[in-house]
Formats: C-alpha cells, structure tokens, sequence
C-alpha cells in the first residue's frame, strides 16, 4: 500500500494553491478562490479601481442616457416639537444596479438642496488657532449649528467641513450624557377632549393601556431647565432632574394594528444623568469653573427608546395621566449662546465656481455673510456608502458571511436588532462627502451642478475596458428599465437610510422613524407602501414625493 502523503491528500489528489493566475507580475491572484482568500491587485490595477474619474464617467452615462427615476422633490419637518426643529428640502432618485447579485432592488440618491440649513449665523470674524483649525466666530447662531458637525458649509464660495461648534465661553453646543440612575421616570398628562374620549372608547379604555408603547417623533425630549446645578467635578459629573416639565409636546400612543395617534401632552421627567468630564477639559483649563458651566445650562435633551405605559388613569377633570419609565436614555445638555465659534479643517476647504463646479483648492471665507449648510448627497450603495443592506437579495452571496454591525456600540442595547439592519466595513477615517460613486455623479449633472472632470484617468489599457465593461453595463441597465415595474415600489431599508443620512440623523433616531418591530422599537414615523413613503411631519403624514 502506498503511502499517504503527512497533508493526509491521497497520493495524486494534491493540487497546489500557492500558485494562482497572474495578471502581471507585481499582482497575486490564488487559483483556490474561496472564502477568505486574498488577492493582491497590482499598483496599476489599484489606481484604476480607485480613478473617481471612472466614476464620473458612468455618473456621465447615467445622467445622458436617462437611466434614472426622479421621485420628485419635497420639504420636510424633522425634530418636530424640539429646540432644532427645522424643514429641510429634499429630492430623490432611483438607479437600478448594473450587476445580477442584486437585480431586484434599487439604489437611492437623496440630494439635500441648498435651500435647507440657509441661516446658520452671520460670520464676522476669521481666526488661525494655532492647532491645526480655523476659528469662525459668527453672531445670530442658529440651533442647528448642534446637528452639523461633520456637515459642510460655506459662504456661497468658499466651503470647509465643520470639527467642532462652541458657544462664546468656548463650551461645546451639546454636552452628551447617560442615564446614572437605576431608571429615569416619565409622566405624562394628556388634556381631555373628544379625540382622547374616542380613543379609549376604540381600545376598550383606560385599563387597556397599560403595555401599550409611547412615543415622540423622535423619541427626542427638548426639556428647559432654570439655574441648573452641575455636581461633581472636573473628571465626572452629574445632573439631578426633579419632575423637569415640558408644557406642550406631540407625543404618540400605540392604538390598533401597531397605529399610533397623537395628543398634545405635557411630560415631567425624574432621574439622574452623569457625564465625563473629558468633554470639557479644554473649558476647565481656561479657567472655568463647573458652576461657571451650570449658569451656561438652558436645557437638556433627553433621548429615550420607545416606551411601555405602566400606569394609566384618568383624574376628576377627565385628564389621562400616564407613568412609564426606562432604564436606557441619553441627556445632552444644551448650552446657551447668541453667537458661537465654529471649527472647521482648514485642508477641507474649496471654491464653488459660478457653473457650479469645485475646485479643490484652499479659499478664504468672507465676512459679513450668512452661513449656510453646502448641498448633500447621501447614495444607499455600497461604493458610496460603505454599508451592505441585510438581504438585499435572495442571491446575494456576501449574506454568508456576516460584517460587523454599523451601529454595534450605539446608545442603547434595546437598538441592536435595529441597528443590525445593515453592515459596514466603513473606517473611522472616512468621509462620504468626500467620495462620490457613479450614481451621485449622475445627480449632481441632473440637478445641474456640472461637476468638475477628475483628472485621475484610468492607466495602461484601463479606458478601454472601461469603455467596453459600460457599454455591457448600460445595456443590461436599459434592459431592466424597460420592465414596467421597476422602480415602482421602494427598497425599504435603502430608503431609509438615505432619509436618515439627509436629515442628519444618528443611529438612535434613526432606529426611532423605522416601524414599529417586535420588540417595540421604533414610532413610524416612515412607513413605506408600495410606490408611496409617508412621513408623520409632527402632525400628520405626508407622501414625501408625491407627484406634482
């Protein structure tokens, strides 16, 4: 009997796998392709892939050949019952994918128009830091300075990317928090009316309450404070809240079928937040004091997952009193201000020519002018945004192999089967606003932006396969649009994270707006039907990109 080779191969059956195809000398493609394998592309191959010119160039195709759907143009009204409440306007397109692993589903670009976030405050000052930023100190600030750290903006010309936002004491606009007590309680009373008569009548009454979920849209409380105290010191410290009242809020309890309907209520709020004192070092080493921070203190905004109603009665005036309480929540304390400084990177500035083009290249911003917030394009696919949807289809083969959650580490634990929705191998490092993919080339000419060429050409015989691979590409695109049904009914989960991306919203809120799942999270404020996205505005649903 031969002898078995000590790889325990039979003799014959050894094939070698340290030996693979080459394209080129410098690359290294293993004949044995499978899971967990590596190649290595050679440098030449490597700038092609990379070339943002290949992608304005099918951006180009795209936009020339019509192969999109334009879902229309609306204004909507996030934050609704907040300190940031604002309407930002929105347009939305469809591309259908060039390859067959996801031949049913669509990818969204959703460009936030300038028109949104146009009176950030008025610059009237310029300054070098020292370390590495640019000071731009600016009056008549607005409260959505808060919600745009990472955004851009810009003077009309010149645009930079926002670091960091401090009032005039030189205090960070948002403090962030977590809940330090064992739960933070939440009362809420509902004034009495027919519509809260008819409510109770159609669940079976006040006893039928209890279990039901409670909401805001978002789960987001905007609660004013009166000379709070800050305890502790410069390394932890915390805050007391003490029945902290809001007067009037929009607030959503769960009714029939997983609806939610609204009431006007007022909410007191009982518990404890801490805080680290790193947030501050900076404001601590000038001099400041904790109580110097305290008297800087106008509110605190108290983020929480969707509520179970534990108590339910009503009182003699017929008012519904509700009592719930959780034991996850974040406090950020809001910090007062007229003015306020705003950091930018000084390497992330360009110029905005009069055609629309960008030059990437350093400018100066001038004073005397209102801030505003730069155009957004959020795409859904995985080029741009670095994130794999979770069974975007039936066939897609990279569902075997599970990547980390985009929003593993998020605020709260009752928000990881949400976050789990999507996947990312995205890097700390990377910026979307810096890197576009085909489809948003193709909405910056449709809107009319006309971007600039890019100068990093494809190498060696790279245009050629280039031209050659679009022209299969935009084939089997116009052969899919010709089907009558495409782009009629939404991808659920790519719709929604374009919505999230273009109104700035983070992970916890944007597990808020999703339906309701089973395990209570989420308040609806999208719901998707077929060719139909309704968004609950604060006061009802609208069709977000309902035809004209």
């Amino acid at each position: 009997m031969a002898k078995k080779n000590p790889f325990a191969f039979s003799d014959g059956n050894l094939r070698r796998v340290d030996k693979g195809i080459q394209k080129k000398a410098a690359g290294y493609y293993p004949s044995q392709r499978g899971y967990g394998s590596q190649i290595s592309p050679t440098a030449a191959e490597r700038l092609s892939y990379d070339s943002r010119w290949s992608r304005w160039r099918r951006g180009y195709e795209l936009y020339s050949q019509g192969a999109f759907w334009d879902y229309g143009r609306t204004t909507v009204r996030v934050l609704a019952g907040t300190e940031d409440e604002t309407e930002v306007n929105l347009r939305l397109y469809g591309f259908a994918p060039s390859n067959r692993d996801r031949a049913d589903q669509l990818h969204y670009v959703l460009y936030r128009e300038p028109t949104s976030y146009e009176t950030l405050g008025v610059l009237v000052e310029v300054q070098d830091t020292g370390s590495g930023q640019k000071a731009l100190v600016v009056t008549q600030a607005s409260n959505q300075l808060r919600r745009l750290v990472g955004d851009r903006i810009t003077d009309g010309i010149c645009s930079a990317t926002v670091v960091d936002v401090q009032s005039e004491s030189g205090i960070p606009l948002l403090v962030t928090g977590l809940l330090s007590s064992p739960s933070l309680a939440i009362d809420f009373v509902i004034p009495a009316s027919p519509e809260l008569t008819d409510f109770l009548a159609t669940i079976g009454g006040v006893g039928a309450l209890a279990g039901r979920a409670i909401a805001g849209q978002p789960n987001l409380f905007s609660v004013p404070l009166v000379l709070p105290s800050l305890v502790g010191d410069a390394n932890q410290f915390g805050l007391d809240l003490v029945a902290a009242a809001i007067d009037s809020r929009v607030i959503f309890i769960e009714g029939v079928a997983q609806s939610f309907v609204p009431f006007a209520a007022s909410a007191a709020f009982t518990g404890s937040f801490g805080y680290n004192g790193a947030q501050l070092s900076t404001v601590f080493n000038s001099g400041l004091t904790l109580a110097d921070v305290s008297e800087q203190v106008n509110g605190i905004d108290v983020s929480v997952p969707t509520l179970a109603i534990a108590t339910a009665s009503l009182d003699l005036d017929g008012n519904l009193q509700l009592s719930c309480s959780t034991a996850t929540a974040n406090g950020d304390l809001r910090i007062q201000f007229g003015g306020a400084t705003i950091f930018v990177d000084p390497d992330s500035t360009s110029v905005t020519n009069p055609d629309g083009t960008v030059s990437q290249i350093s400018c100066t911003f001038t004073l005397g002018v209102s801030l505003k917030a730069t155009p957004l394009f959020c795409c859904s696919c995985p080029d741009h945004s670095k994130v794999r949807f979770r069974s975007p289809s039936s066939n897609n083969r990279q569902d075997r192999y599970p990547l980390p959650s985009f929003a593993a580490r998020g605020r709260f634990d009752s928000f990881d089967d949400t976050a789990g929705l999507f996947s990312t191998w995205r890097k700390p490092d990377y910026s979307p606003r810096e890197n576009y993919c085909k489809h948003i080339y193709a909405a910056q000419f449709i809107v009319g932006l006309k971007p600039q060429e890019p100068g990093d050409y494809p190498v060696d015989d790279g245009m050629i396969q280039l031209e050659s691979q679009l022209k299969k590409e935009m084939k089997a695109i116009g052969e899919r649009m010709m089907n009558p049904f495409w782009g009629r009914d939404y991808a659920r989960l790519e719709l929604l994270y374009v919505l999230a991306q273009g109104v700035g919203f983070d992970a916890v809120e944007f597990a808020s707006i999703l339906p309701v799942n089973q395990t209570g999270v989420g308040t609806g404020t999208v719901q998707l039907t077929g060719n139909t996205v309704l968004f609950h505005n604060g006061t009802n649903f609208v069709d977000l990109f309902a035809p004209p």
